[in-house]
């Protein structure tokens, strides 16, 4: 697949929307088509696009979501209203029924399913810290609509995905810098990765692989230092001078993805006060 090539993807929400796939190999994705987003379906298998969905009352989809039974997809979806909250979509047999999971004004975002196919856990600013931008995770009960907190403070917590091991693991800057972070359903998490330019949007593979993580890396910055008035060569001739020069090298940025095993090795945090109020249920651990 390739984006900006065609009106059916003219524009893929990269860094913004996650995709996700179905046991049976079938991609969920969010991609503009014409005037709105739209949900695609493509299979690997057969190397196509198998379904696509638009809803009239809905302009911008992010994050799709299998459940466990492959029978429905939950994302985010931004309504013409200006709310953004969260949508099932039923498949089985075609039918295409869109369900409306949350209705508020606030901002749903990244859901995911438990194991069961009970539960979803997504991010939201429906706290007090909402007000400046903060996100925490909540969890959304599919049988009684009924809405708790997971993780509670003022920090970004993002990306949730649901592991077969029980876990939720997350990204979060409550340190200062983006790392990855485990919660169990009771709200009890650790620290799982402690690297130097952050860690982020973490997927579950399984025990023996552990996890599949973005990062990002630094080239080594070189200097050449200028030489000093008493080391720098002396005026040839009249009029003439010659000048000692500075050249740094540009620093390079990539991304690269990497895996992390989630066996934790307890280490004292490395940032004891960052000035932000810390779940006191969290420990440190590193990957």
């Amino acid at each position: 697949m390739k984006g900006e090539r065609t009106a059916q993807f003219e524009s893929f929400h990269l860094f913004a929307s996650r995709l996700d796939v179905s046991p049976r190999g079938v991609v969920a994705f969010s991609s503009k088509y014409l005037e709105r987003d739209a949900l695609f379906f493509w299979s690997l298998e057969q190397g196509k696009v198998v379904g696509r969905y638009e809803f009239p009352e809905l302009v911008n989809i992010l994050s799709p979501a299998w459940a466990p039974d492959g029978q429905s997809v939950v994302f985010s979806g931004l309504a013409v209203s200006g709310y953004s909250d969260l949508y099932r979509l039923w498949l089985a047999e075609g039918e295409g029924r869109l369900e409306r999971l949350t209705s508020d004004r606030y901002q749903d975002l990244d859901p995911t399913l438990s194991p069961d196919g009970r539960t979803v856990v997504f991010s939201s600013d429906r706290t007090p810290f909402g007000l400046d931008g903060a996100h925490n995770l909540f969890k959304l009960d599919l049988a009684t609509g009924a809405v708790t907190y997971l993780t509670y403070g003022d920090w970004h917590d993002d990306q949730p995905r649901w592991a077969a091991n029980g876990r939720i693991y997350f990204a979060s800057d409550r340190d200062g810098t983006f790392q990855v972070y485990s919660v169990d359903t009771a709200g009890t998490g650790r620290r799982e990765t402690n690297t130097l330019n952050g860690a982020f949007d973490p997927q579950w593979v399984d025990e023996e692989h552990g996890l599949v993580l973005g990062g990002s890396r630094r080239r080594r910055t070189r200097r050449r230092r200028s030489r000093s008035p008493e080391s720098a060569p002396r005026p040839s001739g009249p009029g003439r001078s010659s000048r000692a020069r500075s050249t740094v090298a540009p620093t390079r940025r990539r991304t690269s993805t990497s895996s992390a095993s989630t066996s934790p090795r307890a280490t004292p945090s490395s940032r004891p006060g960052s000035g932000r109020p810390r779940a006191p249920s969290f420990s440190s651990a590193t990957c």
